[in-house]
Formats: C-alpha cells, structure tokens, sequence
C-alpha cells in the first residue's frame, strides 16, 4: 500500500506533465469540453427511453477522454519501461496498481457529468470501457528501443473502433443501449483495457538488432530496383532528396501524400457507410454518404499539418549531421533546416488543399469557383500553422518536445480545422478568415528569418537523449 501511494503522488506532481504532450492536449480539451457542457447545462440527455449526445459535446467528450486515458498510460509506461525499473518488480507493481486507481479516478470524473445531465450512468461508464484499451496500448510512450513491436491489426482497429464512436449517433447507441447490452460492453472494456496495462515481464529490455538495421538498406534498393510503383511512390522532388535531418518519406514524397490521403478518404467513406447501414439498416445512398464525410477536406489539412513541424522534435541525430554532414556552421546548418521545413511545408499545403478542395467539390460542398479563390487562403493559413511551433525557439525553456507537441496539435486541430472549415465550407468566407489568411504570410516570413539564428544559439539536443 505504501509503495502504490508513493507511485500515485508522481499523478499528481510536476511529473506528470513533463515530456507528456497528451496531458497538455487534454487540458485543453477538458476547457472546451466543460464550455458544451455548461451551454447545455439546463437540458436533459435523456428523452424516453432514447439519449442523445449533442453532436459537438459528444465529439469533444470523445477525445478528451482519450486524451486523459493516453497521457495517465504515458505516465505508467515510462515509469514500468525504465531499464532500471526491471530490477525492482516491487516499483513495477506499485505503478500499475497506481495507473489502475488514476483512471479508475478519471474514469468516474469523466461518467458524473453525463450521469447529472440524464444519461445511464451504467451506460456512460460502458461507453469509456470502450475508449479504455484504444487509450492505454503499450506502443505509445518511452523510447521505440524499449516497447515491444507494433501490433499492426489491434492498432487498426483501435484506430477504426476510434473514429467510428467519434461520431455522436454510435455513442447515442450505447448510451440509448439496454442495460445488460451495457454491462456486457463494459466487461468487455474493462478486460481488454487491463490486459493492455499489464505489467512487462521481469526481464531487461530488448535492444534493437544491429543486423537488422544493416539489413534495412538492402530490402530498401532491392524494393526500389522490382517495383517501379513504389520507385513513383517514393521518389521526391531534388530540393528534398539531401535534406539536413531524416524525414518521413510521407511527408516528403509527392506520391506518397496523395496515396495516404486517397486511402484516408475511402476508409472514412466504408466507416460513414457501415454506420448508416447499422444504424438505418439499409444500404447508403451516395448523399447520405457524401452527408457524412463533410468533415473529410478539413481532416486531409489537419493530418498534413500535424506533420509539417515534427522534424523540431526529432533533435538526438542534429550534433552527428552537423559534425558529419556538409552542411556548413551551426548557423548555416540551422537555415538548411527552415530551408527544407519551407519547401515541405509549400509541398504539403498545395497538395493537401488540392485534394480536399477536390473532394468538397465532388460532395458538393463548394463549387469550382469558390475553390479557385478560398485555395490561396488556406494555403497561407496552413503555411502560418507551419511556422507557429517555431516560436517555441525562441526561449531555452520553452523549446521541449512536449510544448512543440502541443503547438503542433493545437495549431493544427483548432487552427487547421476551423478555417479549413470556413474556406472549404457551404456559408460565405467572412473577413476576418481573409485576415487571418493574409496575417499568415508576414508572420511566416518573420518566424523563418528569426528562428535559424535562435535554433543555432540553443544547446543540441535540447533535452537529454532516451535512455
């Protein structure tokens, strides 16, 4: 007992919040999570024996709970992967007792304000039983080094099981759900989210394979020697091709960005189908279909924006290309990077606006009119939310990963997704979107020319290197 309540301070400390960029997020969702609930404070969930969620309370609702339930996981998982933390299994089971009281504890915080607006509270807690093991998986935290291998099928159907209870009408299913319907989905929650926390086995971690990283060279040429396809896929334009710091072939390859967002627009397209057809129990018309996936251009932008300023975290390799490579001073090396960051920020904006705008025009959102003159706009506002984890630079304290974590999210979920919205939408784009789009441009320019020499001055790596 002694040892759980000294694992427990730690979620209630400082400690909790460094290097965890999910609790920062979810802070900020917990704040527009509690605005929706404090507007429909007055009325009931519950009309007869059918409750329905409000479409954007049960959205932030969603994630926020998620997001809570990833940074509580981040927490355990640090704690019980520490190559120290092998050689005292006492420690191990002490963060996992702790792990299962705070969500226990997050889990009630998240069901009373439901619970007091009408909703089951049986069905509420069955409900974030679902939203547990999509939350707590053991891939999402410490150093790649130290998790076990991805497990590709659970983590698609996290991510499918994720997406589809974002929407409000399958949450109002289970909320509107019998109660031995509930009780069963919360069993099976439940089990399945315990399982994932179950504590590594007592053995020191595994280290990466030296023969497999030799190894990965030669599949690559001889996968870009038999299939032409993927050398089209992954062939990127010469600007990009001897960049100052690896980068993800998505986020540099033109072929690969169209790829990824053609394959996210029809899964969302199978799972607004799926939906309506269990919920209506009739195979979809293509209006109802296009009805659904209205919020699909929005998301191609966000997505491209989440990955435009990720390079800024990935820093351990900077000291080794600058000592290494041929890319000049600390300074120069530094204008190399915001160079490239510029030229993929351009790439990624112009294609991603392309493929949403195109897809608002095939769903009827807009016409091709509207895309021609809203395009540039939204350009420039991606452009903007490119440069504005940068400001983080500017300040030694201030440039840690988990702060440019959350710029990135923030600027890319509210930011992105809201003008994204208002450019690619039905209604009027009103003047200040304009401005904001236009402000964009001269604040780009001002982060690009001040940050290289900030970044220079600082101390590579900003922050001690994963153990």
């Amino acid at each position: 007992m002694r040892d759980t309540l000294r694992a427990l301070r730690l979620y209630v400390s400082p400690v909790l919040s460094r290097e965890n960029p999910a609790l920062l997020c979810g802070g900020m969702y917990v704040l527009l999570l509690g605005a929706q609930m404090i507007g429909h404070h007055h009325g009931s969930l519950r009309h007869g024996d059918h409750v329905t969620m409000p479409r954007d309370m049960g959205i932030w609702w969603w994630l926020t709970q998620q997001m809570i339930f990833n940074a509580l996981a981040h927490q355990y998982w640090r704690q019980v992967r520490s190559p120290l933390a092998a050689f005292y299994p006492r420690l191990v089971m002490a963060e996992h007792r702790a792990a299962l009281v705070a969500l226990a504890v997050a889990v009630s915080a998240f069901a009373l304000p439901l619970a007091l607006l009408g909703a089951p509270l049986l069905n509420v807690v069955a409900l974030e039983a679902i939203a547990l093991p999509l939350s707590l998986r053991s891939d999402i935290a410490t150093p790649k080094a130290l998790r076990g291998r991805i497990r590709w099928v659970p983590t698609v159907l996290s991510l499918g099981a994720s997406l589809v209870f974002l929407l409000p009408s399958m949450q109002d299913r289970v909320l509107s759900a019998p109660w031995y319907a509930a009780l069963i989905l919360l069993a099976t929650g439940l089990t399945l989210g315990v399982f994932e926390l179950r504590p590594p086995s007592g053995q020191a971690p595994p280290e990466p394979a030296a023969p497999a990283r030799r190894a990965e060279p030669d599949i690559s040429r001889a996968a870009r020697q038999s299939s032409p396809v993927l050398r089209i896929l992954l062939w990127q334009p010469p600007w990009l091709r001897v960049a100052p710091v690896p980068q993800a072939f998505d986020q540099t390859s033109p072929g690969m960005t169209v790829m990824t967002s053609v394959v996210m627009s029809g899964v969302f397209m199978v799972i607004v189908a799926v939906t309506i057809m269990l919920s209506k129990g009739h195979l979809p018309s293509w209006k109802e279909i296009a009805s659904g996936i209205d919020s699909v251009p929005r998301l191609l932008c966000m997505m491209a924006g989440f990955g435009f300023s990720q390079w800024l975290t990935l820093r351990r390799d900077w000291p080794f290309l600058l000592t290494l490579g041929p890319f000049g001073d600390r300074a120069a090396f530094a204008r190399r990077m915001y160079r490239v960051h510029f030229l993929r920020a351009v790439q990624g904006s112009v294609l991603s606006v392309l493929l949403a705008g195109s897809i608002a025009c095939g769903i009827g959102l807009i016409s091709l009119h509207r895309l021609v003159l809203a395009a540039p706009g939204l350009i420039c506002v991606m452009m903007g939310v490119a440069y504005v984890p940068s400001l983080a630079v500017f300040h030694a304290r201030l440039a840690r990963p988990a702060l440019i974590q959350f710029l990135v999210t923030m600027s890319a979920a509210f930011g992105i997704q809201i003008l994204a919205e208002i450019f690619l939408g039905r209604h009027p784009v009103p003047l200040w979107a304009w401005g904001v789009a236009a402000a964009a441009v001269p604040f780009s320019a001002l982060v690009a020319w001040r940050a290289p020499g900030a970044l220079a001055r600082a101390d590579w790596p900003l922050e001690p290197p994963p153990l």
